[in-house]
């Protein structure tokens, strides 16, 4: 019971920081640990006190709680402080993700797609 406790909070944390793009050593620095004791923590091997986990939480934009969940999320508006999305943003990025993209002219129709829309949006 405690091995699975300590793996899928580890996960979550590792799941964490990779959204955020750190690295082992980025988020060490963030909580003042060493990348071997994150990579500890990440795989299991440790167990994180109450006190380093509010520590990862915050260097991670999220709560403590979030580290429990079944599958690490990000809160909504977490995301988007973290990302600068708008809304305006979301509603794109969902439009783009139904289009089938296969080559590379079509990459380059969406990104044309995109930045018109985007123009049409700005006041």
């Amino acid at each position: 019971m405690l091995a699975s406790y300590q793996s899928n909070v580890g996960l979550n944390i590792r799941r964490m920081r990779m959204l955020q793009k750190l690295t082992l050593k980025g988020l060490g620095d963030k909580v003042r640990m060493s990348p071997s004791y994150i990579s500890h923590i990440e795989s299991g091997r440790r167990d994180p006190d109450t006190k380093l986990l509010i520590q990862l939480a915050k260097a991670l934009g999220c709560f403590p709680q979030d580290f429990f969940e079944g599958k690490a999320t990000i809160s909504f508006a977490g995301a988007l402080d973290k990302l600068q999305l708008t809304e305006n943003d979301l509603v794109m990025i969902k439009a783009l993700r139904r289009l089938e993209i296969k080559t590379p002219q079509d990459l380059e129709q969406m990104y044309r797609l995109q930045k018109a829309v985007r123009e049409q949006m700005e006041p």
